[in-house]
């Protein structure tokens, strides 16, 4: 499976942004990039990046999260991972994306963590 991106809210203030497969280069990963771009254009403040069925990430992807969570951060807002323990956790770790990007194991946790 490639990448597989759903958008929703899960709170008024807060926007939801799953992905699901291989967050690879590509144009896959370009689309969650302008997505994510979008929701900042657009006021969002709070993402939860929902990465609990990624099963992959290459460094492009690491530099998406990376990028989008400096862009929110020059908003004013914050982005919070919601990522199970698993190989994709122990990439960020590895690129210490979880140093500049707070990590949470589930989506609730996550949503608690941003609001």
């Amino acid at each position: 499976m490639l990448l597989h991106i759903e958008e929703k809210r899960i709170a008024p203030d807060i926007d939801h942004i799953a992905v699901a497969g291989k967050l690879t280069i590509g144009r896959e990963s370009q689309r969650l990039e302008m997505l994510l771009d979008e929701l900042v254009a657009n006021g969002a403040r709070k993402v939860v990046l929902d990465m609990t069925k990624l099963d992959y990430i290459d460094s492009s992807g690491i530099g998406i999260v990376a990028h989008v969570a400096g862009k929110m951060k020059q908003a004013g807002g914050r982005v919070v991972i919601a990522l199970q323990e698993g190989r994709v956790r122990h990439i960020l770790r590895i690129a210490q994306i979880d140093a500049v990007v707070p990590v949470n194991d589930t989506v609730e946790l996550a949503a608690a963590a941003v609001a």
